[in-house]
């Protein structure tokens, strides 16, 4: 590929990103991350629920706002976007688009460090195959750039980590995986994966990535509390919303038929079966330690799906992490490659029917959350119906590579 080219095709991918990033958002996830960027700006804390009367000149983010559910690093992040935003042009649109662009940014980091990674293992036409399905796949953009989800900053930064651990530099590696973890906590399954690399064999090595990866886990975290006077989100309800919750891209989505979809109380512990899974998970790679970056990645992939597929509740958005992991394992394997496909077309489909994809029209089309409601008084129970019948894909899919990976040939994903 020649360097003009590769310019104009990351040029194309940002031309593309750049009206998804002005005019869409997750309806939900987007007015949290507005109304967080407001609050931190104002000093206040961003992890209570506040009332935004005549703060945005949009009446869909007015009235009562919950607190966002991530570490500080992001909210700190958003705080300073929207005083940067606001004070050059007080447009939602441009705050909005403000938001998007640390976003766009690790698309396109994320596409060449992919693409760095499988130049030295596989040919340049897979190399570069990975690089622009990055750049230009539909889904990536859509749960990335045009939802405001940071996934692809939390991709970049642990496969950074796994890929530094790979090569020797174990300090290094644990640094960046703390920060995956402080920005979004779905990188938890790949925390101990850097201790399987051959340079943290001694426990003085295991140690030093320890120490790293705590300091600087615990300082991110803790700091911002402290420095701006925050209260710790420690509340029943709070700190454990995202272990209470039922559905999104599991079948668990089934109950929003008959009522809320919280778990009943009493069932806590059902929302922290990962742990044990994840410890069984952690045995098997043991048994079979990676070696090179595509052993790394296919190990994160099945880890971070045995993750995803005993939580109670799983946004569609988060698969991002599961795919750029798993290109770092492409090869010519037909068969496989057609699964790869599957894991992300599948979550694709579930975007429509959960309404992720109207949802992301709220800014430009207010009404488009009452038109829905109108369309769910004729088809709802068929749409709910099919949203459970996709997870149940979906399940299924990542548990066969779970299996294929972890226990049946424990060895790296073949795609």
């Amino acid at each position: 590929m020649t360097r003009n080219r590769e310019i104009l095709l990351v040029a194309l991918s940002i031309l593309i990103q750049i009206p998804l990033a002005v005019l869409l958002g997750h309806y939900y996830d987007q007015k949290i991350a507005m109304a967080t960027g407001y609050l931190v700006s104002q000093g206040l804390s961003p992890y209570e629920t506040s009332n935004f009367v005549g703060v945005f000149p949009h009446f869909l983010l007015n009235g009562i706002i919950p607190g966002i559910g991530y570490p500080p690093p992001w909210p700190l992040m958003l705080g300073g976007i929207f005083s940067a935003s606001i004070s050059v042009v007080p447009s939602i649109y441009f705050y909005n688009f403000m938001m998007k662009v640390p976003i766009i940014i690790a698309n396109v980091a994320l596409a060449y460090l992919l693409r760095g990674i499988l130049q030295k293992t596989q040919t340049p036409t897979i190399a570069n195959a990975a690089w622009l399905f990055v750049l230009f796949n539909p889904f990536v953009l859509l749960a990335t750039t045009a939802w405001g989800s940071i996934e692809s900053i939390v991709a970049f930064l642990s496969i950074s980590s796994l890929y530094l651990a790979s090569r020797g530099k174990i300090k290094t590696s644990a640094a960046l995986m703390a920060l995956a973890v402080l920005f979004k906590p779905i990188a938890l399954p790949l925390i101990g994966l850097p201790l399987f690399a051959a340079a943290a064999k001694k426990h003085s090595k295991k140690a030093e990535y320890f120490a790293v990866f705590s300091s600087i886990g615990l300082i991110g975290f803790l700091a911002p509390f402290y420095l701006f006077n925050w209260s710790l989100p420690l509340a029943p309800g709070t700190w454990n919303s995202h272990f209470v919750m039922l559905g999104g891209l599991t079948p668990l989505n089934i109950v929003e038929l008959f009522q809320a979809p919280i778990l009943p109380s009493g069932l806590d512990f059902l929302g922290f079966i990962w742990i044990p899974a994840l410890l069984a998970g952690y045995l098997l790679v043991h048994r079979h330690p990676p070696e090179s970056i595509g052993d790394f990645a296919a190990k994160g992939a099945a880890l971070t799906l045995l993750f995803f597929v005993t939580r109670l509740w799983l946004s569609e958005t988060n698969v991002t992490l599961v795919l750029a992991l798993m290109l770092l394992t492409i090869t010519s394997n037909k068969s496989s490659f057609r699964d790869f496909h599957f894991i992300w077309i599948v979550p694709l489909i579930f975007m429509f029917l959960n309404w992720a994809i109207p949802q992301l029209f709220f800014l430009p089309l207010p009404t488009i959350l009452v038109t829905l409601a109108e369309v769910d008084q004729i088809i709802g129970v068929p749409r709910f119906l099919g949203k459970f019948a996709v997870a149940l894909v979906w399940q299924a899919l990542a548990w066969a590579l779970i299996y294929k990976t972890l226990k049946k040939t424990n060895r790296p994903m073949e795609l």
